[in-house]
């Protein structure tokens, strides 16, 4: 299995500072020019606040334009590159705590997130909401509600398990139960891809037959189990060729994969070039050579003045209570989901709540002093 030290020890680890303003996340609003290679312990979204950027993850690429965002894994390297000059970029990173790596793999394809419309325009919808509350410094209640309607949008529309991974990543039409499978599977060969992992073996992990198992992960993932896996083993090698001296050979056996002509096939058909060349090429472009350049925005709401509003005037809902003690739950059913926070009115007789949808609806129940 590969040890979380392998990531976390890695001079390619910037750690976001949680804790200074929120727990659970933490942005940064800058004008970028450019973010060297690097990876993080959490879920990084990207969100283009002005501008265009290209963003290498991995083996792949995107360019990302005004009003279009994207999710990095926590683990992945990745580099971002402004197109545009005085591209503004908001870096949102979203803790361990409420969106654990085990969790699962969030799809980075742009072109997936952008193929259902709806989701996207309304996911889109709440990290500016997100952006503009964590700059209002909003109560910790709504920063929490605004991330858990991220997630949950996440959860159920764009986890990778329900997609192929190959080809044009149709979605999958699988029940509960074979997505909960898939994505077993994936974080099994992600965690152990470093190991001699056979069919036989993993067919006993997930009591399954090997012939059930090489069928299974055929249709799901779009090529068989060697394929799959070694693809795998490649990308994960990227950290270690550029984050570490290790030699060629070290690095092809530290992921079990069989010779050196496999691991530069292999390395080549993703990365477009074997992996010596890709070190040299690339290890310069790293965080350990290079620094993030990039400028705080001072006045967020000028740059987002551009974008798309909310207008909050009709959202702000103040209760008066006859009885100040006790606590209360308040549900807000949001495009279908609900979201629901607990609030300690600390013997107050008032309380404020910024609604985070016009069509919300509160449902409060006081709960009585013993």
């Amino acid at each position: 299995m590969i040890s979380k030290d392998f990531y976390l020890n890695s001079k390619l680890m910037v750690r976001p500072q949680f804790g200074e303003r929120y727990q659970d996340v933490v942005i940064k609003n800058t004008i970028c020019k450019e973010h060297p290679i690097h990876m993080h312990d959490c879920v990084e979204i990207i969100y283009v606040l002005r501008g265009t950027i290209e963003c290498k993850i991995s083996f792949e690429q995107y360019v990302l334009q005004e009003g279009e965002f994207l999710a990095i894994n926590a683990f992945d390297l990745h580099r971002i590159k402004a197109i545009a000059e005085g591209t503004a970029i908001s870096c949102i990173h979203i803790g361990q705590e409420i969106f654990p790596p085990s969790e699962g793999f969030i799809v980075w394809w742009i072109d997936v997130l952008k193929s259902n419309k709806e989701k996207f325009i309304q996911q889109a919808e709440n990290l500016r909401m997100l952006i503009k509350q964590y700059t209002q410094f909003a109560p910790k209640s709504a920063i929490r509600n605004c991330i858990e309607r991220i997630l949950q949008l996440f959860r159920m529309e764009f986890m990778l398990e329900r997609f192929q991974i190959a080809g044009d990543h149709i979605v999958l039409k699988n029940s509960e139960v074979d997505l909960e499978r898939i994505g077993a599977i994936y974080m099994y060969l992600y965690r152990r891809c470093n190991e001699k992992l056979t069919l036989e073996k993993m067919a006993n992990e997930f009591a399954m037959s090997k012939y059930y198992l090489s069928h299974f992960i055929k249709k799901v993932v779009g090529n068989g189990f060697q394929k799959s896996l070694h693809m795998i083993r490649c990308e994960r090698a990227e950290v270690a060729l550029l984050h570490g001296n290790e030699t060629i050979e070290e690095i092809r056996m530290q992921f079990a994969l069989s010779s050196n002509q496999s691991f530069n096939e292999g390395f080549k058909s993703l990365f477009g070039m074997i992996p010596s060349a890709y070190r040299r090429a690339h290890k310069k472009d790293t965080v350990i050579h290079q620094e993030f350049l990039e400028e705080p925005i001072s006045d967020i709401g000028a740059v987002m003045s551009g974008i798309s509003q909310i207008d909050d005037t009709d959202k702000i809902v103040e209760l008066h209570l006859k009885e100040g003690a006790g606590k209360m739950i308040i549900v807000e059913s949001i495009g279908g989901n609900e979201v629901m926070t607990q609030h300690d009115l600390m013997g107050k007789n008032k309380i404020t709540i910024e609604l985070q949808n016009e069509e919300s609806i509160l449902v409060i129940k006081k709960q009585e002093m013993l």
